[in-house]
């Protein structure tokens, strides 16, 4: 079974699959979400669903130091990791999925809105095969 990982994105490149795995259920844990949530929170349009991903966007982010201290995150590394993820999940780079990284008002806003960009164009992809 594939397992949808929506967020593993922002994943430093460095980190292995089985990493990326550990670290994707830790946060699933932590926010008491299954796959299948979460990506139904992404595909939807629900502002208490929005705060659980955006929990579990935030959780992967800090896991893999893409979000520092203060709250930032690097817009370079959320590029590669989405390129990265892509390649993985798709079987190719995706432009689109790439330019979904965006920086918004917040941290929060930010991570969501990649969060639901890149699930979308991921859904695009799959239905198109």
């Amino acid at each position: 079974m594939k397992t949808v990982f929506v967020i593993s994105m922002v994943v430093v490149m460095a980190i292995s699959h089985a990493e990326m795995e550990k670290e994707h259920q830790e946060c699933l844990d932590e926010t008491e979400l299954t796959d299948a949530e979460l990506s139904e929170f992404l595909l939807g349009d629900d502002a208490e669903n929005d705060a659980k991903a955006t929990k579990f966007l935030m959780c992967i982010f800090k896991k893999n130091e893409a979000l520092n201290d203060e709250g930032h995150l690097d817009v370079t590394k959320a590029q590669e990791a989405v390129k990265h993820y892509m390649t993985e999940v798709v079987g190719s780079e995706d432009q689109q999925a790439v330019d979904c990284v965006q920086e918004k008002d917040t941290t929060e806003e930010t991570v969501l809105a990649l969060g639901k960009c890149v699930e979308k164009r991921k859904v695009e992809l799959s239905s198109s095969k």
